[in-house]
């Protein structure tokens, strides 16, 4: 995976531990991680607007990077 990836993890997840979370950070260049205290499996129904915000401020983070390298390359004129 060469894409930015935010991975969303909730604490009570039944289904997925943490350290299978850490792997997946540990194996995704960038990757960045947030873990949810007191949330499951289905964190965008348990918290939908925490999940929103932090989607949001990802999304934003990641455009801010990608202006500053664009606007960094020399022109080709």
């Amino acid at each position: 995976v060469t894409a930015p990836t935010l991975i969303l993890w909730g604490d009570q997840d039944a289904f997925s531990g943490r350290a299978e979370q850490e792997a997946l950070v540990a194996s995704i260049p960038g990757a960045r991680f947030v873990a949810y205290a007191g949330a499951g499996h289905a964190l965008h129904w348990e918290d939908p607007r925490r999940i929103a915000d932090d989607l949001v401020r990802f999304v934003l983070g990641e455009q801010a990077l990608l202006q500053r390298v664009v606007f960094r390359l020399p022109r080709g004129d």
